[in-house]
């Protein structure tokens, strides 16, 4: 009778974390506004492309649920209303992994990160952007030339990070 206790303890409190939230997969040209909510990794497919309009607030509960970018994200915050990514210390950030021309993220404020932003082989805009308290705010890799102006760094681990090589 004790061993059945323990076993159905065990699947009650272990299970469900072994549970993958599936990834939501962008494929088409969505819009994000108002306040989103997380529940999962995002993926952004060569055809899709993510906008996430000014004033926008993204909260993100798991820090494992990133943002993967092979489309386009276009973050189009304002000085008076940045798009806020409110995460758990830790959040794994927006990765772009060869990602189409055109991205950009404009006025937008991360904090906590271990890494705000992974690019790699892409050439996104990071403009008046804020990166607060995180391991890493921006990392470049491998052919990556991105346009970073007007942002603002503060008690990072580190602000940027470049290892490129030629093509």
């Amino acid at each position: 009778m004790f061993l059945r206790i323990l076993r159905l303890l065990f699947i009650v409190l272990f299970i469900p974390a072994l549970t993958l939230a599936k990834p939501l997969t962008i494929d088409k040209e969505i819009l994000w506004q108002g306040e989103v909510r997380l529940d999962g990794p995002v993926q952004v497919s060569a055809q899709g492309v993510l906008r996430i309009a000014a004033g926008t607030k993204i909260i993100i509960s798991n820090p494992a649920d990133k943002i993967s970018v092979q489309g386009q994200l276009v973050i189009d915050g304002s000085q008076e209303r940045p798009v806020v990514f409110a995460t758990s210390k830790g959040w794994q950030g927006i990765s772009f992994i060869e990602a189409a021309k055109g991205s950009r993220i404009v006025h937008a404020q991360f904090s906590d990160c271990a890494q705000a932003l992974g690019i790699i082989a892409t050439s996104p805009l990071i403009k008046g952007n804020s990166f607060i308290r995180c391991d890493a705010a921006i990392k470049l890799l491998r052919e990556s030339s991105a346009e970073i102006r007007d942002n603002h760094f503060a008690d990072n681990g580190l602000g940027l990070k470049c290892v490129l090589r030629p093509r």
